[in-house]
């Protein structure tokens, strides 16, 4: 049964049949350029053409690279646009550097298991490949909820491109600011223990990443820069969190609320992505999420 959905630009409700996606990977080895790909030709295409249903995510395997999936009654046309302003990015794209295979994946922390080496192909830096896209049945809840995930993929991919929006270079503390945010609307879908169980168990998982790269006193800056924000009013509301609110109570008459603290982990992870959040701020995300303000327990 299709989702109502709505589009990026236009203001009515739409029915998405959520099937038949496109998908494209973008390698861009330079990854201090994805932002700039985001605005000037995700955005773009979202904004210009006629595209139903979208997401993308930040990825690593080929080397660095932008996937990027939609749905269109008129795909011809936005492949097309998209392969123009593709071009016109790359004319633009100079990268300082030439990236090499065995020295990016020497560097890659791998989550469990590294993958065997056929796996870890290479892709040529300003390459733009057509990859199918298979959904992960098994992480997001299996075939009857996984169109309500992708709906959350849409929605959170429409967030960061506005929040990314004007922003330039690394801007850690706006990122980790904007993770904060998501994260704690997230967990108004749980109970409070649900909650503090997903606060123990993702920074557990994710501080495995930290290495130690991260200065406690520079993580409890953090956290209060934060709580300050949220003091003053930094936190807002948006159309695409009240849309993911709908869409997880969608969840919930379907009978899969037990999924919930499975299935917000991971989009919470995935929203990181998306704003190109380090991982190895994840656990600190987690932190700030579940630290005292004021002597309570934030919710």
């Amino acid at each position: 049964m299709p989702i109502r959905i709505r589009n990026f630009s236009y203001p009515a409700i739409m029915e998405v049949n959520l099937v038949n996606w496109h998908s494209y990977h973008i390698f861009i080895h330079d990854m201090s350029e994805h932002d700039r790909f985001l605005q000037q030709v995700v955005r773009g295409i979202v904004d210009d053409t006629h595209v139903s249903s979208f997401f993308f995510i930040r990825y690593w395997q080929g080397g660095p690279h932008i996937r990027f999936r939609f749905q269109s009654e008129h795909a011809n046309d936005v492949i097309s646009e998209l392969k123009h302003r593709c071009r016109a990015f790359f004319r633009d794209y100079q990268p300082p550097f030439t990236l090499e295979r065995e020295a990016f994946y020497s560097r890659q922390l791998f989550d469990g298991t590294a993958p065997d080496d056929a796996e870890l192909y290479w892709v040529e830096d300003g390459s733009i490949k057509e990859i199918p896209y298979g959904p992960e049945l098994e992480r997001y809840g299996g075939e009857e909820v996984m169109a309500e995930s992708e709906a959350i993929f849409h929605q959170s991919s429409l967030l960061a491109l506005k929040y990314l929006e004007g922003v330039a270079g690394p801007a850690i503390p706006k990122r980790l600011l904007l993770a904060c945010d998501f994260f704690l609307d997230m967990l108004r879908a749980l109970t409070e223990e649900e909650g503090h169980g997903l606060i123990r168990r993702y920074n557990a998982f994710w501080s495995r990443f930290d290495q130690g790269s991260i200065d406690p006193v520079q993580r409890e800056r953090f956290r209060t820069l934060y709580w300050k924000q949220r003091a003053m009013g930094g936190q807002s509301g948006s159309l695409e969190l009240d849309r993911i609110s709908r869409i997880v109570e969608g969840i919930n008459g379907k009978g899969k609320r037990h999924l919930l603290p499975y299935l917000i982990f991971s989009h919470i992870h995935m929203y990181n992505n998306r704003i190109g959040l380090p991982p190895n701020l994840e656990s600190t995300v987690a932190m700030i999420a579940g630290s005292e303000k004021e002597g309570a327990v934030a919710k």
